[in-house]
């Protein structure tokens, strides 16, 4: 855990050099996360050229290495410091949702700077996180004490009861949507053109805490000078009462941010480990 704070002391520049070095050396040691990612890559983006796919799978590598470098960043940073490489936008479609006195449901995906996204939206308002505990019980110890700074509070993904209270009660929560839970609480829906399973779970807490549900999107700057924070305007008529349509419009917002900067976003993960009845599995 110590590697952390002193990487984090490091100049900013200095330690997106050895995110890149990192991943280059992670990308080059090859693994089952390669080729996921790999797999990803090549079905979501035919478009591409082999030799783009090739870069676009490399760049992912050294994007998530600076991620996993940059949870010191989250952790230890002082505020000024963080303040001067933060980059907000649309602060005005949350101050909007803010005057309804509702919940607000801010939904987006997995991208690698997800530690630094997280602390720069528990500054800009008090939020709650929805989480999966980790297995090992010192980074979970310490993980939760140290992002207990940034948000207001840490729910663990099986408090989905106290989750939802919050939210009827107006406050504001993070839910990554884009997780894999399998099918039982999923529909199959298109993300990238490709039928993905996709949690029902994002409408329902809508519906059942009468939350506003906005899109936020984050990521690193592409000219290397911090990161970015948007946050969009509300969805209208969501939920719609249609599951596949609502799952629908939470996989084309994280697709959104993905085709913009492809290169952040978590091709590593599973994403597609299940697949309709009938279709030839990915991995």
């Amino acid at each position: 855990m110590g590697f952390w704070f002193v990487i984090s002391q490091l100049p900013y520049g200095w330690q997106l050099a050895l995110g890149r070095k990192l991943g280059q050396f992670i990308f080059s040691r090859g693994g089952s996360r390669v080729k996921v990612a790999k797999a990803n890559i090549q079905r979501c983006l035919p478009e591409l050229s082999e030799q783009e796919q090739q870069a676009l799978l490399k760049q992912s590598f050294e994007t998530a290495a600076t991620g996993l470098l940059e949870v010191g960043m989250g952790w230890w940073f002082s505020d000024r410091r963080l303040a001067k490489l933060s980059h907000i936008e649309g602060l005005e479609h949350l101050e909007k949702a803010r005057a309804t006195n509702q919940g607000i449901l801010l939904i987006t995906g997995h991208f690698t700077p997800m530690e630094i996204a997280a602390r720069m939206i528990g500054q800009t308002a008090p939020c709650r996180l929805l989480y999966r505990k980790n297995n090992n019980p010192v980074f979970e110890w310490l993980s939760t004490r140290r992002r207990a700074h940034n948000v207001y509070e840490m729910v663990p993904h099986k408090e989905i009861k106290h989750f939802v209270n919050c939210l009827s009660a107006g406050d504001i929560a993070i839910y990554l949507t884009d997780q894999h839970y399998g099918t039982k609480h999923s529909v199959f829906a298109p993300f990238f053109g490709i039928e993905t399973a996709t949690i029902k779970k994002t409408a329902e807490y809508a519906e059942s805490s009468n939350a506003i549900v906005m899109p936020v999107q984050y990521g690193r700057k592409p000219d290397g000078s911090g990161y970015f924070l948007k946050f969009h305007p509300a969805i209208e008529g969501f939920p719609s009462g249609d599951a596949i349509k609502d799952a629908t419009i939470t996989n084309d917002w994280v697709e959104k941010f993905a085709r913009e900067h492809p290169e952040q976003y978590f091709w590593q993960h599973r994403r597609f480990k299940s697949v309709p009845e009938g279709v030839e599995k990915f991995y």
